[in-house]
């Protein structure tokens, strides 16, 4: 049995294996996103940036990254609250949050261990930047509940590498066609449509070969005796 198979469908006649992906892309690093996960810990290295000492290594990314008005910039850096007021009203940001056991996980909900989990940084995105994007003035409730989920959804996607959960599909013998890179739940069912679409296409392109060789066959009038066994796949 190989172990690195998730599940098999069959289909038509074949077999679609769905496998791990156990050299996939990093979705931070080979991926366009909208947001910039800035994070902090000792052991690992994760998201976009890495910063030290926490919610102050995230305030001075933050001043080295945007031009923050005088009033907010006369801080301790160790008083988060004071440019906070500022990214609070410049920035969409969300937590994150990191589960350290046999394997980490990450999430922007927290999870229910207090001893191996707790916060390692924030996903964010500017507010200059979401109206510049979707070429509006003002950023609605309902774009702003866009963003957010769309955030949610590129730390769903970075969990998915971290935990594993990253898949492709191999085809035995319509072509033994494969391919690599769906993440997560949705990515399983992605790989499974895009398997059949691949059996789908090679029975097509046999049938398309038998009718071509028949058509010959009767322009040449070949005997039935003489000619070629034609299997439909």
């Amino acid at each position: 049995m190989n172990d690195n198979i998730y599940e098999t469908i069959e289909y038509r006649g074949f077999n679609i294996n769905i496998e791990y992906d156990h050299d996939p892309l990093c979705p931070r690093t080979e991926w366009d996103n909208l947001g910039t996960m800035v994070c902090c810990h000792s052991n690992y290295t994760l998201g976009d940036k890495q910063v030290q000492d926490g919610d102050s290594g995230f305030l001075r990314h933050l001043t080295d990254k945007f031009d923050i008005p005088s009033q907010y910039d006369d801080y301790d850096y160790d008083n988060f609250s004071v440019v906070k007021k500022w990214a609070e009203k410049n920035l969409i940001m969300l937590p994150l949050y990191l589960y350290d056991h046999s394997g980490i996980t990450m999430n922007t909900g927290g999870f229910s261990c207090p001893w191996d989990s707790g916060q390692v940084g924030w996903i964010y995105i500017s507010r200059k930047k979401v109206r510049e994007e979707y070429s509006v003035k003002r950023i609605s409730k309902k774009l702003l509940n866009k963003i957010i989920k769309y955030l949610t959804s590129e730390v769903s996607t970075y969990d998915n590498y971290l935990t594993g959960e990253v898949y492709g599909f191999v085809v035995e013998g319509a072509g033994d066609d494969s391919c690599w890179g769906f993440y997560g739940d949705s990515g399983v069912k992605d790989a499974i449509a895009e398997g059949k679409s691949s059996i789908d296409f090679h029975i097509n392109e046999v049938k398309k070969a038998h009718y071509k060789k028949l058509k010959a066959y009767i322009i040449n009038k070949v005997p039935l005796l003489n000619r070629e066994s034609l299997v439909l796949a």
